[in-house]
């Protein structure tokens, strides 16, 4: 990025070594990236995406602050995930519900064949 003005800038100024090593290490902890790790610096060198970077980018356009809030487990009421149905839990309990697919019934793990 450092080397490149086409992503390795904002509002017109270049990032520098330090911003993007902060960036790497607030998604890495955050198990969005994966990567090359040295001494000198703070988060990867080299990095590549997880399975949670690939859901961000995919279910939340990228947007890190949406995401990791989604992934916070809210105490007021049930969790609900808009992007795979309902989830609700209690305890050692837990339903989940998936929307979309009417083909499946209670209990059963084969589509319902209407024919």
């Amino acid at each position: 990025m450092l080397a490149d003005p086409r992503y390795g800038t904002w509002l017109a100024e270049p990032f520098s070594e330090a911003d993007l090593d902060a960036a790497a290490a607030w998604l890495h902890r955050r198990h969005l990236v994966n990567g090359i790790t040295v001494e000198e610096r703070e988060g990867p060198v080299r990095l590549y995406l997880t399975d949670a970077g690939v859901a961000c980018a995919e279910e939340f356009c990228s947007d890190t602050a949406r995401f990791v809030a989604a992934q916070r487990p809210n105490d007021a009421g049930p969790n609900i995930d808009r992007s795979a149905g309902a989830q609700v839990g209690s305890g050692n309990f837990q339903v989940n519900h998936f929307y979309g697919n009417s083909a499946w019934t209670a209990g059963d793990r084969s589509p319902v064949n209407d024919e």
